[in-house]
C-alpha cells in the first residue's frame, strides 16, 4: 500500500476516501516544549467516511496517535482532549484563545515547520505551545477518519475545547 511520507517542511499528506490505496503517512520525530514533549505513532482506526458512505469496512486512512509528556502531569502516555484540556484548565490558560488560534493554525499552516516558526513568534507558555502542536495534529487525524463535507473532520476536534 502506498504511504505518502509525512515531512514537516512539506504540505501534510491528505487523505482521500476514494484512493483507498494512497495511505498517508504518520510523523516519524519528537516536537518539545520545554520539558513537554510530542512523539507520533501509527494508529488503528479505519476510515469512517469509507465505512458509513462508500460501504468499504476496515479501510486505513493514515490514523496516528499522539504521545504526550508533561512531566508535570504524567509520562509519555496518549491522552484524550478532554485530559489535555483539564491540563490547561489547571495552568490556567485561556481555552477561548486556544481554541480559535488552533482553528486558525489549522486553516492557515499546512506545513508543521511553518505552524512552529509562528508559534514562536507569539507569546505562549509551553503548555500552549504543546496543546497548539497538538491540536494541530489532532486536526489533521479527525480530517482524515471523519473528512468533510461527509462529517465534522476538524470541527469534531475543535468542538471539545470549552
Amino acid at each position: 500500500m502506498y504511504n505518502k511520507k509525512f515531512m514537516r517542511d512539506k504540505d501534510y499528506p491528505k487523505w482521500n476516501p476514494e484512493k483507498i490505496e494512497e495511505v498517508p503517512g504518520t510523523p516519524d520525530w519528537e516536537n518539545k516544549f520545554g520539558n513537554n514533549t510530542l512523539s507520533f505513532s501509527t494508529g488503528n482506526k479505519s476510515c469512517y467516511v469509507n465505512e458509513k458512505k462508500f460501504k468499504k469496512a476496515n479501510i486505513s486512512c493514515g490514523d496516528y496517535t499522539i504521545q504526550v509528556k508533561i512531566p508535570k502531569y504524567n509520562n509519555y502516555q496518549q491522552i484524550t482532549d478532554k485530559e489535555f484540556i483539564s491540563i490547561l484548565k489547571k495552568e490556567k490558560c485561556n481555552l477561548n484563545d486556544l481554541k480559535q488560534i488552533a482553528a486558525e493554525n489549522f486553516t492557515k499552516y499546512t506545513k508543521e515547520t511553518d505552524l512552529l516558526k509562528s508559534m514562536e513568534q507569539k507569546e505562549y507558555s509551553d503548555i500552549e505551545r504543546a496543546f497548539l502542536n497538538y491540536a494541530w495534529h489532532r486536526c489533521i487525524i479527525e480530517e482524515r477518519l471523519y473528512q468533510q463535507p461527509y462529517y465534522g473532520g476538524s470541527k469534531t476536534f475543535l468542538s471539545v475545547i470549552k
